[in-house]
């Protein structure tokens, strides 16, 4: 092979590497149990929290990610979630989450569990998304305190790509008794969004939204 041929070859590889490894990961851990990184020490500080927080959404760990969001975090994700889940009258977001039951199902299930099961929807009905969440490197640069209880993570995050430059974002830590937590990221900001993007496509014959279920109502949702 001449060494035209071998750089194309190398490029190749080099380009289906990071998805192989995506794919093992997803394939190994669907519902991000990676029990080894969800124990967090009480005395680590909100540059290693906001490192072990982006590490565990680069393995697909879910559960690791879920325990190092702040309660708030989670809340304000719920929140979101509910509002989507009950004002939808197409009822494409609560067939996204629970095709069997609905929204009985939704308002019984804890908040923990509907982060996850919302994960999980995105692992396998937005490859790509949960792909570039995997395939980056993310650096975290350091952080700036807000008096004693919040501080903010400055890190970079650059795709896996060739020429791809880094962006700079910013982390939200609040603490949580004596921990560290994740008040706010744009990933989680991305998952969502996602959520919803996908929850839209849903549509029934003809390309017209799908048929609304009876007998279920539309309270608002409540904090």
């Amino acid at each position: 092979m001449d060494t035209l041929g071998q750089a194309i070859r190398s490029r190749r590889l080099r380009a289906h590497r990071p998805l192989g490894i995506f794919l093992a990961l997803l394939a190994t851990s669907p519902f991000g149990q990676a029990p080894e990184l969800v124990a967090q020490a009480p005395s680590l500080g909100p540059d290693s929290v906001a490192t072990e927080f982006q590490s565990a959404l680069r393995a697909v760990a879910w559960r690791a990610a879920l325990a190092r969001l702040h309660p708030e975090a989670l809340e304000d994700f719920h929140f979101r979630i509910s509002i989507l889940v009950e004002s939808d009258t197409t009822r494409a977001p609560i067939q996204k989450l629970y095709p069997d039951g609905g929204l009985a199902t939704y308002r019984s299930t804890s908040k923990e569990e509907v982060f996850l099961r919302v994960l999980e929807v995105l692992s396998e009905d937005a490859l790509g998304l949960v792909h570039a969440l995997v395939v980056r490197d993310v650096e975290v640069v350091g952080h700036v305190p807000e008096g004693p209880e919040m501080a903010h993570v400055v890190y970079r995050s650059t795709a896996d790509l060739s020429g791809a430059e880094p962006e700079l974002r910013l982390m939200t830590m609040k603490r949580d008794g004596d921990r560290w937590r994740v008040r706010a990221s744009q990933e989680v900001d991305i998952l969502f969004e996602a959520f919803r993007g996908i929850s839209r496509e849903r549509r029934g014959p003809g390309g017209s939204p799908s048929t609304p279920h009876p007998g279920e109502p539309l309270p608002p949702p409540t904090r």
